[in-house]
């Protein structure tokens, strides 16, 4: 992820400066890094803390990374977790699809069962069978 100077993770933030020092950073809910001597914010950090923050990484002539915000509504560009979660939104519905079959299957099933069964005969009389011994 890119490294930011604490102005632009600021600026990139929407909080005001003081808010920012006292609310994330002094209080560690954001972690600050130094390399080369220079405090840095990783924007992975910054995105962790503020979720709804979309950033766009975009390189310049001297390698630096610049982070600037995406405006995601006018981008028509297919987010790559969108094509995914629209795959499987599309199998669950086939699954479900099949498994509506297979019901319906097994309740057609069920009534072809039930109705090849016999009723159950009426036991003889006892009694109509001693009389007919005495023949």
């Amino acid at each position: 992820m890119a490294r930011l100077s604490i102005s632009d993770a600021i600026k990139q933030s929407g909080v005001a400066r003081s808010t920012f020092y006292k609310k994330y950073v002094k209080q560690g809910l954001i972690s600050v890094s130094e390399h080369d001597g220079k405090k840095y914010i990783d924007s992975s950090e910054l995105i962790r803390v503020f979720p709804d923050l979309k950033l766009e990484t975009t390189k310049n002539t001297q390698s630096n990374t610049i982070v600037q915000p995406v405006d995601t509504q006018s981008n028509n560009i297919e987010h790559p977790e969108n094509t995914l979660l629209k795959m499987e939104i599309k199998l669950l519905r086939e699954v479900l699809d099949k498994t509506e079959q297979d019901k319906q299957w097994l309740k057609d099933q069920n009534t072809t069962l039930s109705l090849r069964l016999e009723a159950p005969q009426k036991p003889a009389n006892p009694i109509i069978k001693w009389w007919r011994g005495l023949k």
